[in-house]
């Protein structure tokens, strides 16, 4: 079997656990293979970032910053 996106074979000598992952139940990659992909094409999840509109992409940044300074407060607690 071959990486979806390096079509290297997907096993390699000495990998560590958690290095592949199945994109779909036919597709199989390197998980750093998907993730830089993911990163190129501007994806988190299924969300392609640039669909956004900038004005609902800063309103999403601000929600995130104030979701991670909350999580921060309750685990500092």
């Amino acid at each position: 079997m071959r990486c979806t996106f390096c079509e290297e074979k997907l096993l390699r000598p000495n990998m560590p656990p958690g290095s592949l992952i199945i994109i779909d139940p036919n597709e199989y990659a390197h998980k750093s293979c998907a993730e830089q992909a993911w990163v190129s094409r501007r994806m988190f999840g299924s969300v392609k970032m640039n669909s956004i509109p900038s004005n609902d992409l800063f309103e999403l940044k601000q929600l995130l910053i104030n979701e991670i300074n909350l999580r921060d407060n309750l685990s500092s607690h």
